[in-house]
């Protein structure tokens, strides 16, 4: 229900930054959405590319990226404590 409803969101606001965070987030976390590493991370590309200040799309990525690509997720996680040091 979440996937879908996020999905409407985007079709009606594609330039909502948090819309595809939180699908991306709820694509990893709800395993019948499938974990679609592709599909994940462009979500997460297109709410860095709508907001590139959002450290916690940053911090989402960093964890996305971390299996495959280490130097990735460093650089996104150091990325994001300078955006949200807290």
């Amino acid at each position: 229900a979440a996937l879908r409803d996020l999905e409407r969101v985007l079709q009606l606001r594609p330039a909502f930054a948090d819309a595809w965070l939180r699908r991306a987030h709820v694509r990893r976390r709800v395993p019948e959405a499938g974990d679609e590493r592709a599909l994940i991370r462009a979500d997460l590309d297109r709410a860095l590319e709508l907001d590139p200040r959002s450290g916690l799309a940053l911090a989402e990525r960093a964890d996305h990226r971390a299996p495959d690509d280490p130097e990735g997720a460093l650089a996104d996680a150091a990325r994001a404590i300078e955006l949200a040091p807290e």
